[in-house]
């Protein structure tokens, strides 16, 4: 099992950039480090910046880095599967030299085997001669041992002993065998000596040889070979060999000590100079080795790699100029873009832009292209909203109003360009002052327009009419006819004052109530009534209310739902009790002071944020 541990080193040129490093432990205690090859390019050259540093990090990197991987997987299978075809090979070799020579042991120890055993007499001297006659023998030698001290001795089995004599009658094959007979008091020993060359000599010449380079070791290491067979290259010494090292012989020996089969490189490199395959015999203590030229062997594998390498860079050569061909044309028309909106956002609209291609950039094009033209046309609008703005404010009437019994200030703050507020300060040559508040549904252009309708009923109507209640009667007739198709309507709250007297009148069509406030006695009270709003129901009939106000100095304020309804940023709404605590505290002052310390309260309220609906405030004084 491998642990997992993972390290978050942080850049120090450039902190907000963590570098992950997942290191995995073996449970041998060997470490590996896996690295981001992304976060690794970046740290040394940088965040790419353009569509082609993109490309190349986020497109040629992986496809770089998998053709590496398929290059290493596929070495290795390959390498894997030829050293494995060399180790069939080698053994199947190994395996008809080890049947050769083994042949050829044998017999000769079959036999020996059998004279030890048997009593002298013809049978013995039989297989004597028989041993003589085969191939290769040069001697056979029969030995009696008398011991010291004559005593019976039981019969034993006798075990043939084979070994070579590299420096005793020209490399010559031994085989000894002791033994004793039943009762007998001498014992007695044979030695038979065969020929190296007449047991290995034919090997060079077999047709499945095919000049291969063989040795062979004993059981100490020393290498076997005659002086005139060329099996292998040989040194001066018999016990040492140019073609195998102390440290492969003692890595050779320990593979020997584990397996009778087997190949092993003569080093770690993964093209090894030299292969070496290996046989254990059954009939003498012996190896077979055979030497192998890993360059020829893996010679298919080198190959390969060159010709993966060489396809590797001509595909990525390729890759680079189609990914290059495409990002210049991808980069030419993002900066024809580029250009273009820079130009917009700076009101030139130029003609737009040409590109025949059917793709998604194509695509791209005409639809900014169609944006464009849609942006024209907003930039239009927007220039025309903003004028309609500038003539509704024209359309308002100046905000103040003063004379030795009335002091009358007005504020209207519409919440997009164009508002559906309005207000109106009315003086009368008949000694009257109308005060005059409405609030038409929406906001935008359509709103204005039902406002300016409106705020012109109004001006043209109050002057001629007999009483308030008539006059919002005729306005309401006159505006059903223009909303009746679109279902819009107007809340309006219109209010006399008399100089001549105190009485206060008023009539309310669905707008909020105002708050007549006695600056002696410190109290409030709500004018409101009941009222439906203009342009909802031609044959309503509106009523005028109206009061008597005692000696003193008073303060009316009408205001328009956007003030009370105002919320902040915890969803508290400002509200009438607020509206009511700025007037007590600034009764005394102007009405313009009044106004401009609830607008300023409101501003507070709202956080500088641009309010929801349309604010619009009228402070009158009566002294």
């Amino acid at each position: 099992m491998y642990r997992k541990i993972s390290y978050i080193q942080r850049s120090s040129k450039k902190p907000q950039l963590p570098i992950t490093t997942t290191c995995y432990t073996s449970p041998t205690g060997v470490h590996f480090f896996l690295f981001n090859p992304h976060v690794i390019i970046i740290q040394m050259f940088g965040r790419p910046t353009s569509l082609r540093q993109q490309t190349a990090l986020y497109i040629l990197t992986p496809v770089c880095a998998l053709l590496i991987m398929v290059e290493l997987i596929g070495f290795r299978s390959i390498r894997t599967m030829l050293l494995h075809q060399m180790q069939n090979t080698a053994i199947s070799h190994l395996q008809m030299t080890a049947n050769h020579i083994e042949t050829g042991l044998r017999l000769p120890k079959t036999l020996l085997a059998k004279l030890t055993t048997e009593s002298p007499g013809e049978v013995k001297d039989f297989l004597a001669e028989t041993i003589r006659t085969i191939e290769g023998v040069i001697e056979l030698k029969l030995t009696e041992h008398t011991p010291s001290t004559p005593q019976p001795m039981p019969r034993t089995e006798s075990t043939v002993r084979v070994y070579y004599h590299p420096l005793f009658k020209n490399n010559t094959v031994v085989l000894d065998a002791d033994y004793a007979q039943k009762d007998k008091i001498n014992s007695y020993s044979a030695q038979l000596t065969i020929s190296f060359y007449d047991l290995i000599g034919r090997i060079p010449q077999a047709p499945w040889w095919s000049g291969l380079n063989t040795f062979m070791l004993d059981a100490k290491g020393n290498i076997l070979s005659p002086d005139h067979i060329p099996l292998a290259v040989k040194s001066d010494s018999p016990t040492t060999s140019p073609y195998i090292s102390k440290e492969n012989r003692t890595r050779l020996q320990a593979l020997i000590a584990t397996s009778s089969t087997g190949i092993m490189p003569a080093d770690d490199n993964p093209t090894p100079e030299v292969i070496y395959g290996y046989r254990t015999l059954k009939e003498a203590p012996w190896t077979m080795v055979i030497i192998s030229d890993g360059a020829s062997i893996l010679k298919p594998l080198n190959t390969f790699r060159w010709a993966y390498l060489t396809t590797s860079l001509l595909i990525t050569a390729l890759m680079l100029f189609l990914l290059n061909l495409m990002a210049s044309r991808i980069i030419r028309i993002a900066k024809q873009l580029a250009e273009t909106a820079d130009r917009l956002s700076n009101g030139y609209f130029d003609t737009p832009l040409q590109l025949d291609r059917n793709d998604e950039m194509g695509q791209l094009v005409k639809s900014f292209n169609a944006m464009s033209g849609q942006l024209q046309k907003g930039v239009k609008l927007q220039k025309s909203i903003i004028l309609a703005g500038e003539i509704q404010q024209g359309l308002l009437p100046q905000a103040e109003y003063k004379d030795h019994k009335f002091e009358a200030f007005g504020v209207s703050l519409p919440c997009d360009e164009t508002g559906g507020d309005f207000f109106d300060i009315i003086p009368c040559n008949r000694g009257k002052l109308f005060l005059v508040i409405g609030d038409v549904v929406g906001h935008g252009i359509g709103a204005a327009l039902l406002m300016a309708t409106t705020r012109a009923l109004v001006r043209s109507e109050i002057e001629h009419a007999d009483n308030l209640a008539s006059c919002v009667g005729r306005v309401n007739n006159l505006l059903y006819r223009d909303t009746e198709s679109s279902g819009s309507f107007s809340t309006l709250f219109i209010l006399s004052l008399e100089r001549s007297n105190t009485t206060l009148r008023w009539v309310r069509a669905g707008h909020e109530p105002a708050m007549l406030y006695n600056l002696d006695q410190g109290s409030f009270t709500e004018l409101k009534e009941k009222g439906v709003a203009l342009g909802i129901n031609p044959t309503v009939v509106f009523e005028e209310n109206s009061v008597e106000l005692p000696p003193g100095e008073h303060l009316i304020l009408i205001n328009s739902d956007g003030v009370t309804d105002l919320e902040n940023l915890h969803g508290e709404r400002f509200g009438r009790l607020r509206l009511q605590q700025i007037v007590k505290r600034f009764a005394r002052y102007s009405a313009e002071a009044i106004l401009s310390a609830i607008c300023a309260e409101i501003k507070t309220f709202a956080n500088n944020r641009r309010p929801e609906d349309d604010i619009t405030i009228v402070i009158a004084k009566i002294h």
